[in-house]
């Protein structure tokens, strides 16, 4: 009976996915049809990645700030099918089919993902699948799978580490993150992420094997780290403890030292163009960061109006002091990239300048937005174990905070991580959320197309993107 119901699932799932690849494929011909030529960061890493194709790996352009590894895979790929086909595949169009490809790759890692996540919580297979196709369609990851970006291959890859992480696989998880930061650097505090929920798995697992009730029962309360403390201290053959927490680990542990070696050599985390993107302390990202996810969140934020009244009326005092702290920090510490002001080709800028930047008090006013925001994400992710708790909002601070510009794209996988947790949803939440995205979308694509302006030395017509 249960393979059979693996058949129905997997047989409905095809059939979707084939609906959904169909419609991808179709828009993303509309989309080349009106935009053959390479647009803004495809400016860089077209050409680029075209060198790497035609052979020439000792050239760089300096202006391009990630690691080669989108190029690495995409010539990886195409090589050998224009051997195969005796066809020259290193053209714009074939390139941005990368993107296409791991946009559905995407899909189906969602799926897993959801099934494994939600493997011990009642939740039906059609409201996974349905979720899953949420996350496929997310604007801003949807969008980018359209063009030569480094988001859809580098969320791929990410999602596969953690897919394998899940399922134990712990040796080739670190290697796919690996591979995941030589497409983006920034990726390492996610595999890093994955190495400490592995020490987390080996102290629960010694934890379960000594009936250690302490370290069981605390797991999603700061008395957890206490509780462990306490075990490891107890621990008798901590010599055994230590090789197991290094058999799970030890391959993100080569991830990390193999990555700070390259700060070290490189004097840094970007590559090329080092002036436009230096590190800053830019604590607001994390509050623009909320809004983004309550608005995609929208139909399950909703639902928490009312807890977050009661938290804030129980917890006055800590209200008041998040709001004066909040308040000192979009004072003192809102930065405004150059990039920000001056390309009208995002909505950040459209957004920045009627909003933020025209109405300072707006600022302000959003602060008990952010605050809600906050209490969302924390309510979020409060069923996990404490330590990854902690680790989530540590390693989300560690991407976006040292940030200046702000740009949509550094969202999207702290966001994906958010949303693979909801684990409590009703089918009219699910609905919202994917008539949403799909109004979302639909708006974005018919801009792209529809709304073009010049630059006076710009000869190609310009559009607007995330």
């Amino acid at each position: 009976m249960g393979q059979k119901n693996d058949l129905a699932n997997w047989s409905v799932f095809l059939l979707i996915f084939g609906l959904y690849t169909s419609i991808t494929y179709y828009l993303f011909n509309t989309i080349y049809y009106v935009q053959p030529t390479p647009f803004i960061d495809e400016l860089f890493h077209i050409p680029q990645a075209k060198k790497f194709c035609n052979g020439t790996f000792d050239e760089w352009d300096p202006k391009i700030t990630t690691l080669p590894g989108v190029y690495l895979l995409s010539v990886g790929v195409i090589k050998p099918l224009a051997f195969v086909l005796d066809l020259n595949l290193c053209s714009t169009y074939a390139l941005r089919v990368t993107n296409l490809v791991a946009n559905a790759f995407n899909f189906l890692l969602f799926y897993l993902l959801l099934k494994k996540i939600y493997s011990k919580v009642q939740f039906t297979e059609q409201k996974i699948l349905f979720s899953a196709l949420n996350m496929a369609i997310f604007p801003p990851l949807y969008f980018f799978s359209f063009f030569y970006y480094t988001e859809p291959v580098s969320t791929m890859l990410l999602l596969l580490a953690i897919l394998l992480h899940l399922q134990d696989y712990f040796i080739i998880s670190s290697l796919i993150g690996l591979v995941s930061v030589i497409t983006r650097q920034t990726n390492i505090v996610w595999v890093s992420l994955l190495g400490l929920d592995g020490v987390i798995y080996v102290l629960n697992y010694h934890a379960r094997l000594r009936g250690n009730k302490n370290v069981l029962r605390t797991q999603s309360a700061p008395k957890y780290i206490k509780a462990v403390f306490l075990m490891v201290y107890n621990e008798k053959n901590k010599l055994r403890l230590f090789i197991d927490v290094l058999k799970v680990v030890a391959g993100y542990a080569f991830v990390l030292a193999t990555f700070c070696a390259f700060l070290i050599i490189n004097k840094g985390i970007v590559i090329g163009d080092k002036q436009q993107h230096v590190a800053a302390i830019h604590f607001p990202q994390f509050f623009y960061f909320t809004l983004y996810y309550l608005f995609f969140t929208s139909s399950f934020s909703v639902v928490k109006l009312y807890p977050f009244y009661k938290f804030l009326k129980k917890n006055w005092k800590l209200t008041i002091f998040s709001l004066l702290l909040c308040s000192v920090i979009v004072y003192f510490n809102t930065l405004v990239h150059p990039y920000l002001l001056a390309d009208n080709r995002h909505y950040t800028f459209y957004i920045w300048n009627r909003v933020y930047g025209k109405y300072e008090v707006a600022r302000y006013i959003f602060i008990p937005v952010y605050i809600y925001g906050l209490f969302c994400i924390y309510d979020n992710i409060n069923h996990l174990n404490f330590v990854n708790q902690l680790g989530f909002f540590i390693s989300a601070a560690m991407c976006l905070v040292p940030q200046k510009l702000v740009d949509v794209r550094y969202f999207i996988f702290p966001y994906l991580l958010l949303r693979l947790q909801i684990k409590h949803s009703h089918w009219w939440q699910l609905l919202i959320e994917f008539f949403l995205n799909i109004f979302i979308n639909i708006l974005t694509i018919y801009i792209f197309i529809t709304k073009t302006f010049y630059w006076s030395d710009f000869n190609e017509p310009q559009r607007i993107m995330w």
